[in-house]
């Protein structure tokens, strides 16, 4: 519970200093680069951004897997994924535009079953498409987004030397802010904070076989099997290009 309550006062920490460049980037390279006139285009403009972030996932049946068979202390329902994106961004006017975007997260766990180790390799692989409300001024864009995809997941365990993998897809919901402030005429630095929603169905190994583990609910005992539907709230910093 503390850990999970620092990953989030992290997360909210680094979104306050994150959003404060914007106003002091555009003070700074509109009083040293631009004339006072200069706006941002006011045609629209094709543009493609990368970079990385991370985000806080809630895998509440991964985690509920490995405490049910582990040994070793409790696993955290909430865990940091490390993010890698890329998009493209298409502008139907000035102030609304299409996005879409591809994301990779990932994680390892290492936990002790039986005096032996156990290992689960998390990877998510999401295409999203969003649509785009776009707010420019001067030297700066602000975009509100909405997104929607199907995602796809696996869950690779090695146990004794015996490898697994087990496979997830299902719709993803993504609600996103995005910030981009100039550094030169076409590069802007790209900013932003996501918040998804998952609902990926049971994970599924190639022979049928699903991730189950037993809970209780009360006195009573229930087998379940682990999906990887999940929420998470990220952090993205990157490069944008208007061409």
């Amino acid at each position: 519970m503390k850990n999970s309550r620092l990953r989030i006062f992290l997360l909210a920490s680094a979104f306050l200093f994150l959003c404060s460049p914007f106003s002091l980037a555009e003070t700074i390279i509109q009083k040293k680069t631009s004339p006072p006139n200069q706006k941002f285009p006011e045609q629209p403009f094709i543009s493609f951004s990368g970079g990385m972030g991370i985000s806080l996932l809630s895998i509440a049946d991964i985690a509920d897997y490995l405490n049910a068979h582990s040994t070793a202390p409790r696993i955290d329902e909430f865990q940091s994924f490390p993010e890698f994106f890329a998009s493209a961004e298409i502008p139907f006017s000035t102030t609304l535009g299409v996005k879409f975007e591809y994301a990779y997260l990932f994680n390892t766990f290492t936990t002790t079953t039986l005096d032996y180790p156990l290992y689960e390799f998390v990877q998510l692989h999401m295409p999203t498409v969003f649509i785009q409300k776009l707010f420019p001024k001067n030297l700066s864009i602000i975009k509100l987004g909405a997104g929607i995809g199907y995602h796809f997941g696996s869950v690779e365990e090695t146990y004794l030397g015996s490898a697994l993998a087990y496979r997830s897809r299902g719709i993803g919901l993504k609600g996103e802010v995005e910030g981009n402030t100039a550094l030169s005429e076409s590069l802007f630095a790209y900013f932003a904070v996501d918040l998804r929603i998952n609902f990926q169905g049971t994970l599924r190994a190639d022979n049928g076989a699903t991730l189950d583990y037993w809970y209780y609910a009360g006195e009573e005992r229930y087998r379940r099997a682990a999906s990887l539907t999940f929420f998470s709230l990220g952090l993205k910093l990157g490069l944008i290009v208007y061409v």
